[in-house]
């Protein structure tokens, strides 16, 4: 019994949403770096470390939370589009390998290239493998 997937424009809309989470939570991560590093942006003083290391160290617990929230973000993410694509039977072992690699090795942007050039396109009525098992 071959089993399908319905991915109409919703599903495909709300994949799009999760892929676009994780770049937005390391967008506000980088932009508070920057914007507690701005005295030394201006003093144009980059270059010096021991000014860097104190200013980040004084920031210390903020920065742990925003980088620790976007990291259980974008692993949340990765394991949701893992079991996608490992759940897709259209798809060859060597292609998923591929994806698998840069879905890993790329976050979080690999999330928007995997939704835009894979999901996106993905057939309404998609087979899927009953488990990932």
């Amino acid at each position: 019994m071959e089993t399908n997937m319905i991915m109409d424009e919703k599903m495909k809309r709300n994949f799009g949403i999760l892929a676009f989470i994780p770049v937005v939570a390391w967008g506000i991560t980088l932009l508070y770096y920057l914007y507690t590093l701005m005295p030394l942006i201006q003093a144009r003083r980059v270059h010096d470390g021991i000014a860097m290391a104190t200013i980040t160290a004084h920031n210390y617990t903020t920065m742990f939370y925003l980088i620790a929230t976007s990291a259980i973000i974008s692993a949340i993410v990765l394991i949701t589009f893992f079991v996608h694509l490992t759940k897709l039977r259209n798809i060859n072992s060597g292609t998923k390998l591929m994806w698998a690699l840069i879905l890993a090795a790329l976050v979080p942007f690999s999330f928007v290239m995997f939704w835009f050039l894979h999901i996106r396109n993905e057939e309404r009525e998609t087979p899927v493998y009953d488990s990932i098992a």
